[in-house]
C-alpha cells in the first residue's frame, strides 16, 4: 500500500518536472499580490473594531416589545429590522458621521465610513450588530458612537420615534494585521502552487488518454 502511493507520487514528479519549478513561482506570485494588497488597505501593525449592539424596543420604560408593538400596527418585524439595517449605511445617515469624522460630506468621505463599517442581524430578532474598523482603538470607538447618534437622529426624524437603545456599548477587538498577512501569504502560496499543479496534472493526463 505504502510502496503503491510512493511509486504514484515518483510517477506524478517525473510528469510534472519543469511544472513543478512553475507551480512554485506561481505561488509566489499570488502571494506577493494578496500580501501587497494588504499592505496596502491596513497602514499598521493593528486594527481594531468597535463592537455594539443596537436593541429596538417601544420606549425607554415600556413592557411592551417593539415586535409587538410593530404587529399591532399590521408592520412585519423582519421588514422592519432590514430597513434599519439597510439605513444605517445609507448615504442619508453616513453624511452626517462623515461631517464628524472628515470634515467634510464629500462621496469618497461617505464611501470610506461605508467600508470600515459591518451590519449583521440574527434573523428574527430585535438587535443589530453594528462593526466599525479603524486604525486605532479610539478612532474605531469614536466612529460607532458618531454612526449610532447619527442613525437614530435619522429615525427620529422620519418617525418621530424613540425606541432605538445601545444594548452593548462599543467594545474594542484588537487584530494582528501583521499576523494576517503572515496567514494570508502561506495560504496563498500553497493554494497558487496547488491550483497550478492541479491544472498542469489535467493538461498531462488528458493529453495521454486523448491525444496519445
Amino acid at each position: 500500500m505504502v510502496e503503491q502511493i510512493v511509486i504514484t507520487i515518483v510517477d506524478m514528479v517525473k510528469k510534472l518536472r519543469w511544472q513543478l519549478l512553475f507551480a512554485v513561482l506561481f505561488g509566489l506570485v499570488c502571494s506577493g499580490v494578496g500580501v501587497g494588497y494588504t499592505h496596502l488597505s491596513t497602514d499598521k501593525e493593528y486594527s481594531y473594531t468597535a463592537k455594539t449592539e443596537l436593541l429596538f424596543l417601544e420606549g425607554k420604560n415600556s413592557k411592551q416589545s417593539f415586535k409587538e408593538n410593530l404587529e399591532k400596527q399590521g408592520l412585519n418585524i423582519l421588514g422592519v429590522v432590514s430597513t434599519y439595517k439597510d439605513m444605517i449605511v445609507s448615504d442619508g445617515v453616513l453624511s452626517g458621521v462623515a461631517a464628524e469624522y472628515y470634515g467634510n460630506e464629500s462621496a469618497s468621505s461617505i464611501q470610506k465610513i461605508r467600508n470600515k463599517t459591518t451590519i449583521a442581524n440574527v434573523e428574527g430578532s430585535m438587535v443589530l450588530t453594528i462593526k466599525t474598523s479603524a486604525n486605532s482603538s479610539k478612532d474605531a470607538s469614536v466612529l460607532a458612537q458618531l454612526l449610532v447618534k447619527s442613525f437614530k437622529d435619522k429615525v427620529n426624524d422620519l418617525t418621530g420615534m424613540k425606541n432605538i437603545q445601545v444594548n452593548s456599548k462599543y467594545k474594542i477587538y484588537k487584530y494582528n494585521t501583521k499576523k494576517q498577512s503572515a496567514i494570508l501569504m502561506i495560504g496563498l502560496f500553497f493554494g497558487g502552487m496547488a491550483l497550478w499543479v492541479m491544472i498542469a496534472l489535467a493538461i498531462i493526463i488528458y493529453k495521454e488518454n486523448y491525444e496519445g
